[in-house]
């Protein structure tokens, strides 16, 4: 659904024992995607997939404040409405 990005390696991850601790506590990285702007398509495969991800992205982040003790946590994710401007949006 997209071009592959590096998220199943530790290279990405700071400090990188934490890929480990998260894929074996909370399962490995879902993917995501990004699939244009047809209605059928965000409704069908974008959501659910961006749903999927962002509960899997709760629980790691749930996971690493009860494991490594975290008291604020920063998070961004950009694949709604940032990721498709008003030009697309008003196509649907």
């Amino acid at each position: 659904m997209n071009g592959a990005p590096k998220i199943g390696i530790a290279d990405v991850w700071h400090p990188r024992h934490l890929y480990q601790d998260v894929i074996g506590n909370v399962g490995q990285i879902p993917q995501f995607g990004t699939v244009g702007v047809d209605p059928e398509l965000v409704e069908k495969a974008m959501i659910p997939c961006w749903a999927n991800y962002m509960q899997w992205q709760a629980d790691a982040i749930n996971h690493l404040i009860k494991q490594e003790g975290y008291e604020v946590v920063f998070s961004h994710m950009k694949w709604n409405v940032g990721v498709y401007g008003n030009e697309e949006r008003q196509q649907w």
